[in-house]
């Protein structure tokens, strides 16, 4: 795989087309229930609606 956000990694306005692709899948995950990747660092979970929605941990500074 390809890393897209490293440990330790500052996320600026620079990182808008990662988090983008990060949206895509969220997006696909919901279209098309069932066809999943792992995509390491990212946990997912259902909203109250039943959505997907996805995370990851941050540091606040």
């Amino acid at each position: 795989g390809i890393a897209t956000i490293v440990p330790g990694e500052r996320l600026t306005e620079r990182a808008q087309p990662m988090i983008d692709y990060l949206k895509m899948f969220e997006a696909c995950f919901n279209t098309f229930p069932g066809f999943d990747v792992e995509i390491q660092g990212v946990y997912r979970e259902n909203d109250a609606a039943g959505r997907v929605r996805l995370h990851t941990y941050v540091v606040a500074e």
